[in-house]
């Protein structure tokens, strides 16, 4: 089976950097609300292990901002897949069901066939992360069952991204094995 035209109308195309999400510090918000239950014990507190939990609910918003979303895998017959993913917790960090979080994501390198992006989850308006998810993900053609390059106009919109996203520093939990990916 051969991909459909890129040109064909038939999906959706993201909409431009700034159009989707709002930004804090240069970094896309996908997702701001109140800190889930019910992983809570008696004191209320939330273990930074549950946190983890919402972070991978909310990639979603991102790979739809980025346009590897629902758009694209109804497009093509590709997705992107988890290579290696990374957790980090900060030390006191508190967090209690109902309290505001937000997550925010940064593209922090891509080549023809791999994503590699850091999401942050904050508490309130803290400007520090409670928890962080880096993630290294690799474009799969679905038919062939084997990587595959990004079709130009997503390397594209990956590069547009990435050069947004270069106002803000690394995290300092990235992982530095992962920090040689770049544009081929």
């Amino acid at each position: 089976m051969s991909a459909p035209d890129p040109d064909d109308a038939g999906a959706a195309a993201p909409l431009p950097i700034d159009a989707q999400l709002a930004i804090d510090d240069g970094l896309p918000r996908i997702y701001e609300g109140r800190m889930p239950g019910p992983w809570r014990p008696e004191s209320g507190r939330v273990s930074l292990i549950h946190a983890f939990f919402v972070i991978p609910f909310k990639v979603a918003r991102f790979h739809d901002h980025i346009g590897t979303g629902q758009s694209y895998r109804a497009k093509y017959p590709f997705g992107t897949f988890g290579l290696t993913s990374h957790f980090t917790g900060r030390l006191g960090a508190r967090l209690v069901e109902g309290d505001p979080v937000r997550i925010n994501t940064q593209l922090l390198g891509f080549d023809a066939k791999r994503l590699w992006f850091m999401h942050l989850l904050r508490a309130g308006d803290d400007p520090l992360p409670v928890a962080t998810m880096e993630m290294l993900t690799i474009n799969v053609h679905q038919m062939e069952r084997r990587s595959t390059s990004f079709p130009p106009e997503i390397l594209a919109r990956l590069a547009e991204i990435r050069a947004a996203h270069e106002c803000c520093p690394q995290p300092p939990q990235a992982g530095r094995a992962l920090g040689r990916l770049g544009p081929d």
